[in-house]
């Protein structure tokens, strides 16, 4: 009889044990989930905003290019496109500068590369309305 009650206690704490390694177990997993899952949401933002950049960066090419175009043809079609350009860069840097609100040296160095690209913007309108002009006097662009 002692034999059975002791097995019988031996087995109860075996059941314990186990039952407590399932719920360790199972805990664990629950957390590297939701670390998995918080994980995921910050590369998925950087990668927004790499994108982002890349963005930025394609349009002010494109925005260069529809000035030499624009001045070596003086097709409107190209003026319009530079127009259109314009105000995606302006859109895009907005949205950089939200997606990096939350990281003030990221916000910080999007600030200043914004002004540097606004600088060259104002370059490039200045180049335009030049063009512009030579187109309309008939002289050399």
């Amino acid at each position: 009889m002692q034999r059975a009650i002791k097995f019988r206690k031996r087995l109860m704490e075996a059941w314990i044990l186990l039952l407590l390694l399932l719920v360790f177990g199972f805990a664990a997993g629950i957390r590297s989930a939701y670390q998995t899952r918080a994980m995921n949401r910050w590369v998925s933002q950087t990668q927004d905003v790499l994108t982002e950049a890349a963005s930025v960066r394609l349009t002010r090419l494109r925005m260069r290019n529809d000035m030499w175009f624009y001045r070596a043809t003086g097709s409107a079609e190209f003026r319009s496109k530079y127009e259109m350009e314009r105000g995606k860069l302006r859109e895009s840097i907005t949205r950089l500068r939200e997606l990096t609100a939350d990281n003030p040296s990221q916000l910080g160095a999007i600030n200043r590369v914004g002004e540097a690209i606004q600088q060259q913007v104002a370059l490039l309108d200045r180049a335009m309305e030049k063009a512009r002009s030579a187109k309309q006097s008939g002289g050399p662009q």
